[in-house]
């Protein structure tokens, strides 16, 4: 495992030599790259022997549009048949340079967490509802009239025990939703990487989340992004 010190002068990883050669192939990275093994010193990722091919490739690749800029009628101030000015090719944005790289996770971020943030806030309006009516004893049952005469004993347990649990669950429920929408704003802001996949999942378990039928689904999708290789590198 390796971590970079990107262009803004923050430390990233770490990552895996299988990611950190896709992103010299990226142009996000470079030779004067400064990169740590894992155990090792800082040093120029020029200086690792184990990035001297992937090296090679990126300068190759370099020469190669370099000739072609050169060699291709028109690219240098136009053609003899009036052709416009070239347009300048358009680079790749280095890896952490200035907030380039952030950014651009912020971005792959920012629909998940919306989502999860959506879903803690609809949570807690369910949590809140199932508290009051517990509280108030107006939770759905059926009267005793309504109950067969051999079931009654068991129905007279199960309401005096569904005070009290029903409170508990819907307690619980809140706090997770508070969980929920505050993980929900560290995603946002590339942070708790840890406390965003144990909200994530939270939501998705009925017996935890009042609303895990919206939890499943946002919950995966949390954890899919999350666990990007590019994302992950990214939190704090």
């Amino acid at each position: 495992m390796y971590k970079i010190i990107g262009g803004d002068q923050k430390e990233y990883g770490p990552v895996s030599f299988d990611q950190l050669c896709q992103w010299v192939r990226d142009n996000r990275a470079n030779a004067q790259t400064r990169v740590q093994k894992e155990g090792g010193e800082w040093a120029p990722m020029g200086a690792l022997p184990e990035f001297a091919e992937v090296l090679g490739e990126q300068a190759q690749q370099a020469r190669l549009r370099e000739s072609r800029e050169v060699s291709a009628p028109g690219m240098a101030g136009g053609s003899a048949m009036g052709s416009g000015p070239a347009m300048a090719p358009v680079p790749l944005p280095a890896f952490g340079g200035g907030l380039d790289g952030r950014e651009q996770v912020r971005a792959m971020v920012r629909g998940p967490a919306t989502a999860l943030l959506v879903t803690g806030i609809l949570c807690v309006v369910l949590a809140l509802i199932g508290l009051v009516a517990n509280m108030f004893g107006s939770g759905f049952q059926p009267s005793p009239e309504d109950v067969p005469p051999e079931m009654r004993q068991m129905f007279e347990m199960l309401s005096q025990m569904q005070g009290p649990m029903a409170v508990v669950s819907s307690l619980i429920g809140l706090a997770i939703s508070g969980l929920m929408i505050y993980a929900a704003q560290k995603m946002q802001a590339l942070e708790s990487f840890g406390l965003v996949v144990a909200a994530a999942v939270l939501g998705m378990v009925p017996c935890t989340s009042p609303c895990c039928c919206i939890g499943l689904p946002v919950g995966i999708w949390v954890l899919v992004v999350l666990f990007k290789p590019e994302v992950k590198s990214m939190f704090q």
